[in-house]
């Protein structure tokens, strides 16, 4: 679904607006404050980052739960939003490839081994019939 432009500014102004507060962190360090200082610096910031991000992720999970949304990981362990529809869409694709994978586990080795034999067999007893006659 494409961003209305209202909708598409208002990014732009965010992201924009955490810009600006980057560079103003960045111009605010004190280059004079040493090592030991500029060490307590990048602890705090990563900390502060750290929150952020969880925030973030909490304020994206409510979101999506809000919407009616759920939660699903792929085969790479990848994790997505997906509405229940999908999600539906996609247990149902995965229960018949299991049933069919049980189903060839089960039977399909065994009959294929087993019409292979007869076709071995009846090809063996016809060649034997011809080669008999001459």
């Amino acid at each position: 679904m494409a961003l209305t432009e209202t909708e598409r500014k208002e990014w732009e102004s965010r992201f924009r607006a955490e810009a600006e507060a980057d560079d103003l962190r960045r111009q605010a360090r004190d280059p004079s404050e040493g090592r030991r200082g500029s060490k307590r610096v990048h602890r705090e910031e990563a900390e502060r980052e750290a929150e952020l991000a969880l925030i973030k992720q909490q304020v994206r999970e409510q979101f999506w739960k809000e919407k009616g949304y759920v939660r699903y990981k792929d085969s790479r362990g990848l994790e997505s939003w997906v509405s229940p529809e999908e999600m539906a869409r996609r247990e149902a694709s995965r229960q018949s490839r299991r049933k069919y994978a049980h189903y060839e586990a089960k039977w399909g080795t065994n009959l294929r081994q087993a019409a292979m034999f007869v076709g071995v067999m009846v090809l063996a007893v016809v060649l034997g019939l011809v080669l008999g006659r001459n």
